[in-house]
């Protein structure tokens, strides 16, 4: 008899991108071609632990606020592997707001502790316009925030006295 290895020839993620909150899980589904390849088994890692980690089967767990990638590779020794973005906002409930005539939101605090901050595009499925005053002001723990596309006004003193770098 002769034994036939089957290669991994590719792995398709279920998403190449996933944004989530502290603490919340999220699933990535592996498919594997060809599906009668000899050996099937991944192997999963996160390029940094302190922001997400991942288990054996897929399951991304949102630690830290940040940016990380999630590989998936192949256990067979065809070096194939697929990757997926993943972005880690804080809490929503680290975040006072005040919820504007027009329907969208106004951040008017920030009192979690992480060093990076990322405001979050939506708070109660409404869009996050504007930083408020002094929002962000006397918070000598964070260093950078990054702000969402959407934002159309920064208030007075939103960042006054705080020892952010970078916006």
């Amino acid at each position: 008899t002769i034994n036939v290895r089957i290669p991994v020839s590719s792995i398709n993620l279920s998403t190449n991108a996933i944004n989530m909150e502290m603490g919340k899980t999220a699933n990535i589904n592996a498919t594997i071609s060809p599906n009668d390849a000899s050996n099937q088994a991944l192997t999963w890692t996160s390029s940094v632990p302190a922001i997400a980690t991942v288990s054996e089967t897929g399951v991304v767990t949102g630690v830290s606020p940040g940016s990380t990638t999630i590989t998936a590779k192949a256990q067979d020794g065809s070096r194939v592997t697929a990757q997926c973005a993943v972005t880690v906002f804080p809490k929503i409930a680290d975040f006072t707001y005040l919820e504007l005539p027009d329907g969208t939101i106004r951040v008017t605090g920030y009192t979690g502790s992480a060093a990076e901050v990322q405001v979050p595009a939506e708070i109660i499925g409404k869009k996050v316009t504007e930083i408020g005053d002094g929002a962000f002001s006397g918070k000598d723990g964070i260093t950078k925030v990054n702000l969402p596309s959407g934002i159309r006004a920064i208030n007075s003193h939103a960042f006054t006295g705080s020892s952010i770098s970078s916006i």
